[in-house]
């Protein structure tokens, strides 16, 4: 694995030459979350398995692929000749009233979100004098496709959650252009809810999606209004070092909430993020059978959807199958095992150009804009899966799915009621050659 991390390392200083030192760079991100998972896995000996290099070769020609796309899309799309930044912008006001209305939504949401899961807890064997709390059973039968949500709930949970990264988004514009106002204090107690929200859905990698929308989001906006200069990058570049540092005791944290603590502080996050590499090299070297139909797993949402529609009768599950190595378990094995299992290396290829060059086009259209668009609540919310790509897919697995049907239409509904109508004149631009 230490041949996969220096590798890697490689890589990413090739990347930033050919970005020209873009930390926005999706194939950066890609790459630097993989080596990360490759130092966490060549660190962790507590396994006591070694990685072969199968694994090295397939996760390198994948993260090459994504980058020649990215490249592609640069050579395609990147204005090159002039710089756009924001000096003045219009402040997004949401009213008071309508805030606090926000705020109960959310409310009775975490409640019947609370009470779904207290009973997928008990129909997994959850009793109040066992030492295990409830969360860790509701996970286990969510996990084994025991799911009561019904439609009302579901539609609920998708409308607070679209509420808070609205609000997230507002909050960040607002103060990179403006000073903190007491009004936003009301956009902190909806990002709070939304926490709670996800606590009582027990997956915690909600909060790094949510995270990386707001990273992203900011790094944006602040490079908008001060300029994609490198004083600036550095900068930045210091405010990530605090907010990782923020978010990995705040993941540590809720490994205990959950009941997902390992031996110690470091042990829970490194084999959160070194796990899937160790545990894709386990499955490639094992005794696989091939799947029964196309994008079986790559596709499983989209199938999902069908089976809701009475269109195809679809019954299987997006998670996968764990996989056992003495003391340790797993079921996710980075994006890269879907597309291989479903599509072969050919497929891992065109899949990761493919999604190299279209992540690219987004962010390119994103920074060469001159108004602040839907495109880009879109493009905070699909980055977190180019930083999720070391864990599982979710480009493909939410493709067309319910989930993402549901998050996209009411983002698009809070963005044209609440933004759309006060940022369609920006305000002045100033473009440098």
């Amino acid at each position: 694995m230490w041949v996969l991390f220096l590798t890697l390392l490689l890589i990413i200083f090739i990347v930033l030459i050919i970005t020209k030192n873009d930390i926005l760079s999706p194939s950066l991100a890609s790459m630097g979350v993989f080596t990360l998972g490759a130092f966490a896995a060549a660190i962790n000996n507590c396994w006591g398995y070694r990685v072969t290099g199968r694994v090295n070769i397939i996760v390198i020609v994948g993260l090459l692929t994504f980058l020649t796309g990215e490249i592609v899309a640069r050579r395609c799309f990147e204005n090159n000749n002039k710089e756009i930044i924001y000096t003045k912008n219009k402040e997004i006001v949401i009213n008071k009233g309508v805030l606090i209305f926000f705020i109960i939504i959310i409310c009775i949401t975490i409640f019947l979100q609370y009470k779904n899961m207290n009973l997928i807890a008990l129909d997994s064997g959850y009793s109040s004098n066992l030492d295990k709390n409830m969360l860790t059973f509701a996970r286990y039968g969510v996990i084994h496709g025991n799911n009561n949500s019904g439609l009302g709930l579901t539609l609920l949970y998708y409308f607070s959650v679209s509420i808070s990264y609205t609000s997230a988004f507002i909050l960040v514009h607002n103060t990179v252009f403006y000073k903190y106002k007491k009004i936003y204090f009301l956009y902190l107690v909806l990002i709070l809810e939304c926490f709670i929200l996800f606590i009582f859905n027990t997956n915690r990698i909600l909060y790094l999606y949510f995270f990386v929308f707001c990273v992203v989001c900011y790094s944006i906006f602040y490079y908008k209004k001060n300029g994609w200069k490198e004083r600036n990058t550095i900068k930045i570049l210091k405010k990530y070092a605090i907010s990782f540092l923020l978010f990995f005791i705040f993941f540590n944290i809720l490994a205990q909430i959950l009941d997902k603590a390992g031996n110690g502080l470091f042990d829970s996050f490194n084999s959160y993020l070194g796990g899937p590499l160790v545990g894709f090299d386990i499955f490639l070297n094992g005794d696989y059978a091939s799947n029964h139909f196309w994008g079986q797993e790559s596709l499983s949402g989209f199938y999902s959807l069908l089976n809701t529609l009475k269109i195809w009768n679809y019954s299987g599950s997006r998670n996968l199958s764990f996989i056992y190595y003495d003391n340790f378990s797993i079921n996710v094995f980075t994006s890269l095992r879907r597309y291989l299992s479903d599509f072969g290396i050919i497929g891992v290829i065109f899949i990761q150009f493919l999604l190299g060059f279209l992540i690219t086009t987004l962010y390119l259209r994103v920074k060469n804009s001159k108004n602040i668009k839907f495109i880009y609540l879109i493009y905070f919310y699909i980055f977190s899966y180019v930083i999720v790509q070391v864990f599982d897919d979710n480009f493909l697995t939410t493709f067309l799915s319910i989930d993402q049907i549901m998050t996209f239409l009411f983002l698009g509904v809070m963005y044209k009621i609440f933004i759309y109508p006060q940022l369609n004149v920006t305000g002045k631009v100033y473009e440098f050659n």
